[in-house]
């Protein structure tokens, strides 16, 4: 996959989430949200050469979470690490959203989320730029 793709499709799923939200379809904005983070970063750990693809495919987004925090924490302040540390709980809350059960209300949204992916995303844009 080509990284201007990646940064093409987490735009595209920014603007999608951000439209299921406003709609108050929180459990598909928390999927097209996540896949934002995942995929900018997926460039990330391309353009600083140490992305890897998983080997046996089994839950390859909690080993590229854990392999990307260690491979990016040098470049983050202790805050950053901190705040980069709950990227796998958006992954569950994703797949609690996606398979589970539905985020049906805004403060849900926000509290258990929003902030989060607020703060990931702000490192992740610095670091993409």
């Amino acid at each position: 996959m080509s990284t201007e793709n990646l940064i093409l499709k987490a735009t595209n799923n920014c603007a999608a989430a951000v439209w299921a939200e406003n709609k108050k379809f929180f459990d598909v904005s928390i999927s097209r949200y996540y896949y934002c983070l995942y995929e900018k970063a997926i460039y990330i750990a391309i353009t600083n050469g140490f992305y890897s693809y998983s080997i046996n495919g089994h839950d390859s987004h909690k080993q590229f979470i854990a392999d990307f925090q260690k491979n990016i924490q040098n470049k983050l302040s202790p805050k950053e690490i901190t705040w980069l540390a709950t990227f796998g709980d958006l992954k569950n809350q994703r797949n609690f959203a996606d398979y589970k059960q539905s985020c049906t209300t805004e403060n849900q949204f926000n509290l258990g989320f929003k902030l989060k992916y607020q703060q990931i995303d702000s490192i992740l844009t610095r670091l993409a730029i």
